[in-house]
């Protein structure tokens, strides 16, 4: 893959185009466990224990359905940027960079297919995707892509970021990529509203009003209230255990066990630092906790 070298301040990144097609066999996306219950995905929030390859949102797959039949028909075309990034500790990528042009090689080598029972080649084992590329940003154009017809031969435009020692001063911090599909996603809200929360607590994204959780006192109100909710709903045995909903809602057997959203609780609750707490989140979690304990 021919790569440009696209430099912002500090921060670098790679600009090409490659086949949606090959896009697809190359790439993975470092999403959520969509089975995770609300108690289990409070816990990693409470304890600071999100998976680093857990953070993204799952695949929805009537958006890729869609964007297939779209590409199917004639002068239909995706211009917009797909994001990649690239570790280039990874045995099955090959990166060579010239400092005097500008320009990079990126290679990728199909060694990290698996050979089963042989009888065929996956990129598939144990329950984890092997394929070394990471989707930041567009995994239902190239997904979608993929599956039409006429659109898995479309030259996507790519910008990839890289980590790893082969990358040197062109490294990206793998928690600055996770941050980076949280502030495009946030900022541009195309994600549902429970993730818009958990992007914005987990990276201390700065916003207005409802979806400021930057890392100063402006953010406090709402980083307390959302750590606040996945103590409660987290803690087995408490009065909230697995009864705020964290996570888009995914059946309708949940109704049983819900007792509010992580919205509702948010709009309610983020007022009550300043208001009721003396902006004092030690004693916003006693307090809160006592009262729906002695519900």
């Amino acid at each position: 893959i021919e790569l440009t070298l696209l430099t912002q301040g500090d921060r670098y990144a790679f600009q090409g185009q490659l086949e949606a097609g090959k896009i697809d066999m190359i790439t993975t996306v470092p999403f959520i466990d969509p089975l995770l219950t609300d108690a289990q995905f409070a816990s990693r929030t409470s304890s600071g224990s999100h998976p680093p390859n857990q953070w993204q949102r799952s695949i929805r797959p009537d958006r890729v359905k869609q964007i297939g039949k779209f590409l199917d028909k004639k002068k239909s075309y995706l211009f917009n940027e797909i994001l990649l990034h690239a570790d280039t500790d990874n045995d099955s990528i090959d990166f060579q960079y010239s400092e005097k042009l500008g320009t990079a090689t990126l290679t990728v080598k199909f060694d990290f297919l698996k050979n089963h029972a042989d009888s065929f080649w996956t990129d598939k084992w144990e329950g984890n995707d092997l394929r070394p590329l990471w989707i930041i940003d567009g995994q239902h154009r190239v997904r979608g892509a993929a599956i039409s017809k006429r659109g898995h031969k479309l030259r996507l435009p790519i910008l990839v970021t890289l980590s790893g020692k082969q990358a040197g001063k062109l490294a990206l911090p793998k928690k600055e990529i996770a941050k980076l599909f949280a502030e495009i996603n946030t900022q541009a809200k195309p994600i549902s509203d429970e993730h818009r929360y958990y992007s914005g607590n987990r990276f201390k994204i700065p916003s207005l009003k409802k979806w400021n959780f930057g890392g100063d006192s402006s953010g406090l109100p709402n980083r307390t209230a959302y750590k606040l909710a996945c103590d409660l709903c987290s803690e087995e045995g408490g009065p909230l255990f697995n009864s705020i909903r964290l996570t888009p809602k995914r059946t309708e057997r949940e109704k049983k066990n819900i007792v509010t959203d992580i919205g509702t609780w948010m709009g309610k609750v983020s007022g009550w630092l300043p208001r009721f707490h003396d902006n004092n989140p030690d004693r916003m979690f006693l307090e809160v906790t006592a009262y729906y304990t002695a519900m």
